[in-house]
């Protein structure tokens, strides 16, 4: 059976990073194993619960952490998706993969919101998006 990996992220890095991270992995897994949450919704149903079941049903999590995470602070889980999508793979003790798009950890610390802290004692993959563009 084919691995299947959900993809979380904020929304405004999709062109910042996420969509490379995608096609490295439907390269790796195939397309089809590759979920990220409003692209592998069905159209005209109910996405929250689609976004929980996805995750669930991922074998790993693969969580961007882009430019938007500096601007994009939200006070509670309830109306921050990516916390709560993070909350559900570590509930469910999902493998969770970092990826920091750009070239310096030394900006991570400040990006991660307080309630994900967690995630700096993960091994973080790092990634330049114009050297990724130019190999993939």
């Amino acid at each position: 059976m084919p691995m299947i990996a959900f993809v979380i992220h904020r929304a405004q890095d999709y062109e910042a990073g996420v969509s490379i991270v995608t096609r490295v992995l439907g390269t790796l897994l195939g397309p089809s194993n590759v979920l990220v949450d409003r692209y592998s919704f069905l159209p005209g149903s109910s996405w929250l619960p689609q976004l929980r079941a996805q995750v669930a049903s991922a074998d790993i999590v693969v969580c961007v952490v882009g430019p938007a995470w500096a601007s994009d602070r939200r006070p509670s889980l309830a109306t921050d998706y990516v916390a709560e999508e993070l909350a559900i793979a570590r509930q469910l003790r999902k493998p969770v993969v970092p990826v920091l798009i750009g070239d310096s950890r030394t900006q991570l610390a400040g990006l991660i919101p307080p309630q994900l802290k967690w995630l700096l004692s993960v091994q973080f993959l790092m990634l330049n998006p114009a050297e990724a563009d130019e190999a993939f």
